[in-house]
């Protein structure tokens, strides 16, 4: 939480002041290197992350990770203001009730298993990724175009 509080003092101060380009240019690059250490996994950690709960879900880590990427990039302090989904797999606390959504260890375990759920119950890749990013719902069906293009960058050419 402390990441996210200095993230948000940074950009008040970035947007929130008046002062000549050269300054404001410095003030981008230091809000720009707060933002990058605070926000996204290096690439170890991604790697090492995915292939972990990939493992302990019985998922292919290569699908994991592009879902990942498609629900955040990879951007750990990810918020979606429209639907209240919170972290690198994009978890709706109002449905579903976990402590620190923004951990990642926390996150990732969470959507890893949600997404193992789905699966149990629908038998496909294709069908437990609609679930979980949320186009089986009634109010998404006239975004079919969406939920295809959600589909082809997390399966790709793999749509099983």
């Amino acid at each position: 939480m402390n990441k996210i509080f200095l993230i948000l003092l940074t950009l008040i101060l970035y947007f929130g002041t008046k002062s000549s380009t050269v300054y404001r240019d410095y003030q981008l690059e230091i809000v720009t290197d707060i933002v990058k250490s605070c926000n996204v996994l290096n690439e170890a950690e991604k790697i090492n992350k995915t292939m972990v709960y990939a493992k302990k879900y019985s998922h292919d880590p290569i699908i994991l990770s592009r879902l990942i990427r498609a629900e955040s990039a990879y951007i750990q302090y990810r918020y979606n203001s429209k639907s209240g989904a919170i972290g690198l797999l994009q978890i709706m606390t109002n449905i579903h009730k976990i402590d620190d959504a923004f951990n990642i260890d926390t996150n990732m375990n969470y959507g890893a298993k949600l997404l193992r759920q789905y699966l149990s119950i629908d038998g496909t890749y294709k069908t437990a990724l609609l679930k979980y990013g949320g186009w089986m719902c009634d109010r998404w069906e006239h975004r079919s175009n969406e939920a295809r293009e959600y589909l082809n960058k997390v399966l790709g050419n793999d749509l099983k």
